[in-house]
């Protein structure tokens, strides 16, 4: 089994950092969740070598990738709830 390389963490961080930039920026949900379904298949990927020798590296990752996800299911919610106020604005002034 190949050790993961301090490369393989950064490589990986970076795609992070990626992620996260097209998450924050409007978009299609289905495309936003293709990339991070494929982001965290990634991570699973590296995640027993990681187990290895880059523990703290692993958890800082981690840790940060989880509240850019709370915060991209944040945003999505605030984005639905902002187009289902418009709609509901809309129908009053219809009738």
């Amino acid at each position: 089994m190949a050790r993961a390389k301090k490369n393989d963490v950064l490589r990986m961080y970076r795609g992070f950092l990626r992620v996260a930039k097209v998450m924050d920026e409007p978009g299609s949900d289905h495309h936003k969740k293709m990339i991070r379904r494929n982001f965290e298949n990634g991570i699973d990927a590296l995640d027993k070598d990681w187990q290895k020798g880059y523990m703290a590296c692993q958890w800082n990752f981690l840790r940060r990738f989880q509240k850019a996800s709370k915060r991209w299911k944040e945003n999505a919610a605030a984005r639905q709830e902002k187009l289902t106020n418009h709609l509901d604005s809309d129908k009053k002034q219809q009738q």
